[in-house]
């Protein structure tokens, strides 16, 4: 779920040569002083004054996707599967991983999140990036600033609550470039119980397709949890005679706390915190020299700090929907 440099859906896609220039996003941001999201604070990093609204060669398209698709993954017994149980051994045997990322029930429902881009480094030298003008602008005008946007958790088929990568694309789009989200959503095909492919059609016939390729997770304890996703965004524009072609990694790490208290601790609401390392990879439609050179390093990693609360018309109303859920599940009438 995130900001600043991540690829555009979930989840969300990058490599520095693909990166498109879009308009800048429509709002205005506040540039922090110094920075933590802590839980306590009622104002997350103590902002100071405001800022012109950060620029998008890479916020677009690369921003909106590591969001979409960034998720923790809770283990879910294989009985609770709705879908063919070969679908799930099919992508687990080719080493996909779980079939998509899982949270807990508390995460169901609408949030609203504010990320902050903490670090950008780059691993192997500014030899090996193929644009550091991106690097330049991010370091220079994204780092330490608040983005604030909405992300989404749904069920799906299995009774699973997974990222709902449509509605948070959508959301980051209008977020960043002021496009309504319904309007995006209308040009997004993704599909809950099969999650690994997102495509979305943008104005001026620009076709964006992003595929999760390999995603796992781990648990340190019963309120932390780690996620990592692998994806490939192909990104065809009616200007280039070729597709471009990004490979990123998603890894994030989360931590939460109940809504209860959440409240009586203060810090306005936070309930999860999360740290999110967005890493670029190159490929062979950068430079197929320089990705050798690289040997399966990332050149570019972007680091977030992210927070996310109850929207205020929303508060309480996740444990209803969750329960409501359930007996839809269990077939009990509402």
């Amino acid at each position: 779920m995130q900001s600043g440099a991540r690829p555009f859906a979930a989840s969300s896609s990058c490599s520095g040569a693909a990166r498109q220039q879009l308009p800048p996003p429509q709002r205005r941001q506040r540039r922090l002083a110094a920075c933590c999201l802590p839980p306590s604070a009622s104002e997350p990093c103590g902002a100071s004054q405001e800022q012109p609204a950060l620029i998008l060669p890479r916020r677009g398209l690369l921003t909106v996707l590591a969001a979409a698709l960034g998720g923790a993954a809770l283990p879910w017994p294989a009985s609770a599967s709705k879908l063919p149980a070969a679908v799930d051994r099919a992508w687990e045997g080719l080493g996909g991983g779980p079939a998509d990322l899982v949270f807990p029930d508390q995460f169901l429902g609408v949030w609203d999140v504010e990320s902050v881009l903490r670090q950008v480094e780059l691993p192997l030298g500014p030899e090996l990036v193929p644009d550091m003008r991106v690097v330049q602008r991010a370091r220079q005008e994204d780092l330490d600033t608040i983005v604030r946007y909405q992300v989404a958790f749904l069920r799906n088929a299995r009774g699973e609550v997974v990222p709902d990568r449509a509605f948070n694309t959508a959301s980051l789009m209008n977020t960043y470039l002021g496009m309504p989200a319904a309007d995006v959503r209308r040009r997004i095909e993704w599909n809950e119980n099969d999650p690994n492919l997102l495509q979305m059609g943008l104005p001026g016939g620009m076709q964006v397709s992003t595929r999760v390729t390999r995603r796992s997770e781990e648990w340190q304890g019963d309120d932390r949890l780690s996620t990592s996703e692998y994806f490939q965004q192909l990104i065809a524009s009616p200007s280039s005679p070729q597709p471009k072609v990004k490979a990123s990694q998603c890894f994030t790490k989360y931590h939460w706390r109940p809504e209860a208290e959440a409240a009586a601790a203060g810090g306005g609401g936070v309930q999860v915190v999360a740290t999110q390392v967005v890493s670029d990879y190159l490929t062979a439609f950068d430079d197929p020299a320089l990705m050798m050179q690289a040997g399966g390093k990332p050149v570019v990693v972007y680091t977030y700090s992210m927070a996310f609360r109850r929207p205020a018309a929303a508060a309480g109303e996740a444990d209803a929907a969750a329960e409501r859920a359930a007996a839809a599940l269990e077939g009990v009438p509402q």
